[in-house]
């Protein structure tokens, strides 16, 4: 990750936003001090850096009180049964802290198989810092960050009735318009969500689709209904989240 670019999206925002209480646990240096100068001008400013080897000792664990939000980031090579204990030991250090995991490679079966996982986002390490803020912001507000990638196969194999560690691999598309469905997205509002996802403002999206402003906004306002979310840039986040795209089982609709 590189800090450039990400000073004029975080340096106001840091200003009228409440600083959090921000762990990070590493083992790496370099990578600590790279991560720590990315969000020293947002409000998830890293106070402490904890060795995963510190965590069996709950003295070497900062206090972090429970009526403030707390963030922990764990820099992990990836999300294997190992990375999941330390988010586990990490709920029973602090049980209110959100967690969230920057890895180097997205593994599927441990963190979303384990009945026990208490990680509220994964993000690649090799994100844009921008991604990464915005991702970070998105699970302290309560919601959840998982890359599409990783859930792609599990959710279609659970739609076909088969195990989920079978090996067969679904198409995207299919998986991805599963995942609209599922939330009652229909054909069009998936396909303005991509146009969210990639920045575009109501008046580009009405005029790619023949619609009328007011439209873009009637469909924007459901999406933001039907997934949660809050704004479009939140909703923005969760369409990469969820592996959005053009296709869903519902009939195209205005």
């Amino acid at each position: 990750m590189s800090s450039a670019g990400i000073s004029d999206i975080s340096s106001s925002a840091s200003l009228e936003r409440p600083r959090v209480a921000t762990i990070l646990i590493s083992e790496n240096a370099l990578f600590g001090m790279g991560l720590k100068q990315i969000l020293s001008e947002t409000q998830f400013r890293v106070s402490a850096v904890v060795s995963k080897a510190d965590l069996e000792d709950r003295s070497c664990f900062p206090a972090l009180p429970d009526t403030e939000p707390a963030l922990v980031i764990v820099d992990a090579d990836n999300c294997s049964s190992a990375t999941v204990k330390v988010a586990e030991r990490v709920r029973t250090l602090c049980a209110h802290a959100r967690i969230m995991v920057l890895a180097d490679n997205l593994d599927l079966d441990p963190m979303l198989l384990h009945p026990v996982a208490q990680v509220d986002g994964i993000c690649s390490k090799t994100a844009e810092p921008a991604v990464v803020v915005k991702s970070l912001e998105l699970i302290l507000a309560g919601g959840s960050i998982l890359p599409f990638a990783m859930i792609r196969s599990l959710l279609n194999r659970m739609d076909n009735g088969s195990d989920p560690r079978s090996g067969n691999d679904p198409s995207p598309a299919t998986t991805e318009a599963y995942e609209l469905k599922a939330h009652g997205l229909s054909r069009r509002e998936g396909e303005i969500l991509r146009c969210l996802m990639e920045g575009a403002p109501n008046k580009l999206i009405a005029r790619q689709f023949g619609l009328t402003e007011a439209t873009v906004k009637v469909h924007v306002k459901a999406i933001l209904r039907k997934t949660g979310m809050k704004n479009r840039t939140q909703a923005a986040i969760w369409g990469a989240s969820h592996g959005s795209s053009e296709s869903t089982d519902q009939p195209n609709r205005q």
